[in-house]
């Protein structure tokens, strides 16, 4: 339903500019919806992440730098209100159950991981699913051969969407810490160790992805 009202805001028009007027707003209005929050603020949530986002690449100019810092200020202002509301009112939402969420033994969760948590929602359940919607995209308008095969066979969509993912790698690294000393390839890597796992370089594997660089929909392994 989401989807369908957004494409027909734009579908009369003969173009799309696919980012902002659909990938972005999909995910963002059913993390809304989840969250308890009104439609009505999609577009400070679309800041918001930005800000988070520009903090977290650390290329940011210092101007830039401090933009986002106001931005994220803001966001924990506005979230720490809804919080307090769910408080008094709870209701069938996210935020109502983070206030409502016991574990035997434990405190309740105070507002800064509260707040913690709803920004993992809000930035990493929004912009990797926006950004891997518009690579989709992108690939489809770039191979139409594949495009013509999904079309006439839409039960390839769903190893479509682990295709993309593979090749478009939204997330493209995350920071893990070792447990152990190991040895990978050949490099020891002590106990405690900060490594770089680069899911962008292991899923273009040429051991393990036959023609890695090619969007291929029908690829057997594509979710591995």
């Amino acid at each position: 339903k989401i989807s369908a009202d957004l494409i027909d805001a734009f579908a009369n028009d003969g173009r799309v500019e696919v980012l902002s007027q659909f990938s972005v707003k999909l995910p963002l209005t059913v993390i809304a919806d989840q969250l308890g929050v009104p439609r009505s603020d999609l577009s400070k949530f679309k800041r918001w992440t930005d800000g988070f986002v520009a903090q977290l690449g650390g290329m940011a100019s210092p101007e830039d730098a401090l933009e986002a810092a106001r931005r994220i200020v803001e966001f924990q202002h506005y979230f720490a209100d809804r919080l307090e509301e769910a408080r008094q009112a709870p209701g069938e939402d996210i935020i109502s159950d983070l206030g409502r969420a016991r574990v035997e033994g434990e405190a309740p969760l105070d507002v800064t991981e509260s707040l913690s948590i709803l920004q993992q929602l809000l930035v990493a359940g929004n912009e990797t699913t926006a950004d891997a919607i518009a690579e989709g995209c992108w690939l489809l308008a770039q191979n139409p051969d594949q495009q013509a095969a999904a079309r006439l066979d839409p039960a390839l969509i769903p190893n479509l969407v682990e295709e993309v993912l593979r090749l478009s790698s939204p997330t493209g690294n995350m920071w893990r810490v070792t447990t152990v000393a190991t040895v990978l390839g050949g490099v020891e890597i002590p106990a405690g160790a900060f490594v770089l796992v680069s899911f962008a370089s292991a899923n273009r594997d040429e051991s393990q992805f036959e023609d890695p660089d090619r969007f291929d929909i029908e690829r057997e392994n594509a979710r591995d």
